[in-house]
């Protein structure tokens, strides 16, 4: 006459250890059969509890049951252990997964009082015959820790994950014209130290992403304007910007008077030159005289035609 246990919720569990309560319930294959049971560790007897529904079971503990029916003999007694433990706290870990610019040095700590941790930097799950943890991980390089927790009356964590990528930064590129003020067109190139570096680059003051333009050679700056650029390269994190700013101010031809633009006070000087009211210095169309001719190139020049030198 033998006997079976058989657990309703969740359907199918087995003996054994788990982290929730569970609902155990007793059948018997003999027809009329009585069942007797005891969840103290005690072989059952006539005298013991007589089974008479699911049984919750909440905490740790051993489930033994016989069973009796007429014209038969006792059965064997069948024995179930079931261990109730909570999962310990999951581990946590003091830096944030993610990339960074310099090596870090990562704590693993866990909520549960007396948890033993155990951990991986391979990428493996962590195991009970994983290493121990003891103390400050130091990361140099691109890796991946996975940690668990256990603890006496605790079955084991969930696991905690956290992937590191190390890049450090890209070498900051640098330009060939110094910034500042300039009075003709200056050509910029821009280079990086760092092997393979792609720079990009903006000249309109905005900040320089992976979707500005690529840095390919010279840039000829006839205008004022601001170059800012950075540089990226495989297993390196951007670099620091490099910014320069240019003022260009070209000479404005047939500027005599030097006011920044050509116009009819050039014209009266020039005037004034020629009639010797001014000391003569602007011999505009180089025949070693100041004249009425170099009159007539300051009227041109000043109505926006070609004015020698420019």
């Amino acid at each position: 006459m033998p006997l079976t246990l058989s657990v309703t919720v969740p359907t199918g569990v087995a003996p054994g250890t788990y982290t929730a309560a569970q609902t155990v319930t007793i059948s018997d294959l003999t027809a009329g059969a009585t069942i007797y049971y005891t969840t103290n560790g005690s072989a059952p007897t006539f005298s013991s509890s007589v089974y008479s529904g699911p049984i919750a079971i909440s905490s740790s503990e051993t489930i033994k049951a016989l069973a009796a029916a007429n014209g038969y003999s006792f059965s064997a007694p069948a024995t179930a252990a079931y261990t109730i433990a909570a999962p310990a706290a999951t581990p946590t870990l003091s830096v944030a997964p993610g990339t960074y610019t310099a090596a870090q040095t990562v704590t693993i700590s866990d909520a549960t009082a007396g948890a033993t941790i155990y951990y991986t930097t391979n990428g493996s799950a962590p195991t009970f015959s994983s290493s121990v943890y003891s103390g400050p991980i130091a990361i140099s390089s691109s890796v991946t820790i996975e940690a668990i927790a256990t603890a006496s009356g605790c079955s084991s964590s969930a696991a905690a994950l956290a992937a590191y990528t190390i890049a450090p930064l890209a070498a900051t590129p640098t330009f060939s014209v110094a910034p500042g003020t300039y009075t003709a067109i200056q050509t910029v190139t821009i280079s990086d130290a760092t092997a393979g570096a792609t720079i990009y680059y903006t000249t309109n003051g905005s900040a320089p992403a992976i979707s500005s333009s690529v840095y390919s050679g010279p840039i000829a700056v006839s205008s004022s304007e601001t170059i800012e650029a950075i540089a990226t390269a495989s297993g390196y994190s951007s670099s620091a910007p490099a910014i320069a700013a240019y003022t260009i101010t070209l000479p404005v031809p047939c500027d005599i008077n030097h006011d920044g633009v050509t116009g009819i006070s050039d014209v009266q000087t020039t005037i004034n030159e020629a009639l010797g009211v001014a000391s003569p210095s602007n011999d505009l169309n180089g025949d070693g005289l100041v004249n009425v001719a170099d009159v007539q190139v300051m009227i041109n020049a000043a109505l926006g035609l070609k004015c020698p030198g420019s």
